[in-house]
């Protein structure tokens, strides 16, 4: 199975006068073409995801929705979980993966949640093993037969994005 942890775009900053609380902060008009490239930069890295799940809180849903959109997948089929959450315990989250029926897998959440969950999934849980910027993206392998699990890439936005324009 393949997990391909991915960060949220660019929201709305939480200083502009019109920021409404953090669990509705939407993506930018920046944040979502930037994403959109980014994801496209996924879909030629071979994604094919069988599912996308997101925490439930706005800009990672949309960043999700972009996900499905450019990746085929019917946005009513998007997963949400708590576990996605900032300051949950990524162990959780790597427990309901681990049980997944899936080939593959999107995740998107929050800094810096998805980075100790890349950490968890490797084995790893009290290190942080990446700094994902803002639609930067992790794939994780885990192998069906046994626990250890191993870094397949990571990619910062930029270069999804410049994978996603040819």
């Amino acid at each position: 199975m393949r997990i391909v942890v991915m960060r949220h775009g660019i929201a709305i900053d939480r200083d502009h006068p019109d920021c409404p609380p953090d669990a509705d902060r939407p993506l930018t008009d920046e944040g979502r073409q930037r994403t959109l490239r980014a994801v496209r930069g996924l879909k030629r890295l071979n994604v094919r995801p069988d599912r996308v799940i997101s925490s439930p809180w706005l800009r990672a849903i949309e960043t999700a929705e972009i996900c499905a959109d450019v990746l085929g997948l019917d946005p009513e089929d998007l997963g949400r979980r708590d576990e996605l959450l900032p300051g949950t315990d990524p162990r959780m989250l790597v427990d309901h993966l681990r049980g997944l029926d899936t080939e593959c897998s999107v995740v998107v959440g929050h800094a810096p949640h998805v980075d100790r969950l890349i950490g968890s999934l490797l084995g790893v849980d009290d290190r942080t093993m990446s700094s994902l910027k803002k639609s930067g993206a992790a794939s994780i392998v885990l192998p069906t037969a046994s626990s250890d699990a191993w870094l397949e890439w990571l990619a910062t936005p930029k270069m999804l994005r410049r994978l996603g324009r040819t």
